[in-house]
């Protein structure tokens, strides 16, 4: 996961408020600049050319929000894959300040919202526009067309001038399907799994798209070793996640990097079971 830079909460969404539901009724995580980080299984991966485009992890936002006038409860995230390119894009200042914020409010999936957990703790999320296949989200396809990054002078003696950055056209297209939110007291909304079908599509190239198993976890936290992942217990300083997870987390690494962020060890049905004991 190469950016650093990702907005969470509603400054990032740019939805209404977001809700605060009492014990019983589904939610997930949620905080303002706070994120689910997302670990990438590959059921068919992309091969040859496509191998580089395959995802693996990345942070995503996730949040609920009630429209005015409405009953139902509806979720929305963004993925860290379309706010960098969002981000690289506002650099280069390719949009005046209207046309951004259309731009910025088209990178958000949403979809509708589970009420109340079923009886395995389990918050759906799904698509009501679809009632037959309800349970596949297709997100619109999105374009940033071709921009450039002009040169920047060095910013003191030791630094390097950098030149200017072309970035071509990218069509990216992501199809979701049986999300599922586990909410219970002890941990509500803070793991979420599914899976997505990926596409990216750069210039006049062929598509490229893969299909992936996921699990996320709440909130995002990074790391360099295992022992980073310990929760914070009894007042002893750690993690800030959630202490029941303790003994089934460990720190993830993407090949080449440094730093990775912590992520859990068992499946989450199987957390959710052993917390809902």
């Amino acid at each position: 996961m190469k950016a650093k830079h990702f907005i969470g909460g509603l400054s990032f969404l740019g939805l209404c408020a977001c809700l605060e539901q009492p014990q019983g009724h589904c939610q997930v995580a949620q905080a303002q600049g706070e994120a689910h980080f997302v670990v990438y299984e590959a059921i068919v991966p992309m091969e040859g050319a496509c191998e580089k485009e395959n995802l693996k992890s990345e942070r995503v936002g996730f949040e609920t929000y009630q429209l005015p006038g409405k009953d139902k409860i509806s979720i929305a995230w963004r993925t860290e894959t379309l706010q960098t390119r969002f981000d690289m894009a506002r650099e280069a200042e390719v949009w005046d300040s209207t046309e951004e914020q259309e731009q910025s409010l088209g990178l958000n999936v949403q979809a509708e919202y589970s009420s109340r957990p079923d009886t395995e703790n389990r918050c759906h999320i799904f698509d009501e526009k679809n009632p037959a296949d309800s349970q596949r989200i297709r997100w619109p396809s999105k374009t940033f067309e071709a921009f450039e990054i002009p040169a920047k002078e060095p910013e003191d003696e030791f630094s390097k001038p950098e030149g200017p950055k072309r970035f071509p056209k990218v069509t990216y297209q992501y199809e979701w399907r049986n999300l599922i939110v586990y909410s219970l007291p002890a941990s509500p909304g803070q793991l979420i799994e599914g899976e997505v079908t990926y596409g990216v599509k750069e210039e006049e190239g062929a598509l490229c798209e893969g299909q992936y198993r996921f699990v996320a976890l709440w909130p995002a936290y990074a790391c360099k070793t295992d022992d980073d992942c310990t929760p914070s217990v009894r007042g002893k300083a750690g993690s800030p996640l959630n202490p029941d997870f303790a003994g089934f987390l460990k720190c993830h690494f993407e090949e080449g990097e440094s730093e990775g962020h912590c992520m859990v060890t068992r499946p989450p049905a199987e957390l959710i079971q052993k917390l809902a004991k």
